[in-house]
């Protein structure tokens, strides 16, 4: 497994920027991304913070799905989401992509949402790319301390 973790892969949102959403290209990152890239398009996963928040997991899907192909970084296909639509067929999801996004949101949401769907059991034997966003950075680490 590759992982980066990021607290937001499109930079600080208090610093000037493109206008239209994109990767941040401090630190290399997009190059390093493009490394570590599969040569054939991944299929993609973007696991969410809120499992019930069905509508803002399809916009970070189609925002983040736009920022990787505006870098060059094509997927095969939409970025799924998973949550509480499809948190059921977690382990076949998983095993289908090979690009996996732990998204950024609440903290203790996320924990409690990857723990039900057995998440920390099921990434042992996971392969391939993951991009952690804030939370899901936070989350991918075993023993996190979030400030209350």
């Amino acid at each position: 497994m590759t992982l980066f973790l990021t607290s937001s892969p499109t930079g600080c949102p208090f610093e000037p920027g493109p206008e239209t959403p994109a990767l941040d290209r401090k630190n290399s990152f997009i190059e390093k991304l493009r490394a570590a890239w599969p040569e054939e398009p991944p299929e993609g996963l973007l696991l969410a913070a809120d499992p019930e928040a069905h509508a803002a997991n399809d916009e970070a899907c189609a925002f983040f799905a736009g920022c990787l192909a505006r870098a060059g970084l094509p997927l095969d296909g939409k970025l799924t989401a998973c949550d509480s639509r499809n948190q059921e067929e977690i382990g076949e999801l998983l095993a289908r992509c090979n690009f996996l996004i732990l998204s950024g949101g609440h903290v203790p949401t996320q924990n409690r949402f990857f723990s039900e769907i057995g998440l920390p059991a099921l990434m042992q034997s996971y392969e391939g790319l993951v991009l952690a966003i804030s939370a899901g950075s936070m989350n991918a680490a075993r023993i996190v301390y979030a400030q209350p």
